[in-house]
């Protein structure tokens, strides 16, 4: 897993395996502070989005759309973050997914 703060946006990656075509959730959320939940929409650059990538290929990712979902940031700081999310991805056909109960631990740079 992986996070990164730039400028106030929070940038996490979470992989399944240390593979490079693992599957990952990959979550941006403006406005990073611990304490608070993001509602999901679709992607912009003023709003929070997530997505999953179930092959490590962007191509076939499921994203988030209009309030599909929420992340809520339970602890932030220069070094980890940690918080839950659930949500409704979509990809480019229209087939939809549902993640439920997920959960993340991520120290800073972490990579695959």
């Amino acid at each position: 897993a992986w996070f990164q703060v730039s400028g106030d946006t929070l940038h996490i990656r979470a992989y399944q395996s240390t593979s490079s075509d693992a599957a990952r959730v990959e979550m941006v959320l403006p406005g990073a502070e611990a304490g608070k939940t993001y509602t999901l929409t679709a992607p912009s650059l003023t709003t929070a989005w997530a997505r999953y990538v179930p092959d490590g290929d962007t191509d076939h990712a499921y994203t988030t759309y209009a309030s599909s979902g929420s992340v809520k940031i339970d602890s932030l700081s220069v070094v980890a973050c940690s918080g839950s999310f659930s949500f409704v991805g979509r990809n480019a056909e229209g087939v939809t997914i549902t993640m439920t109960n997920g959960t993340f631990t991520v120290p800073e740079g972490s990579a695959p």
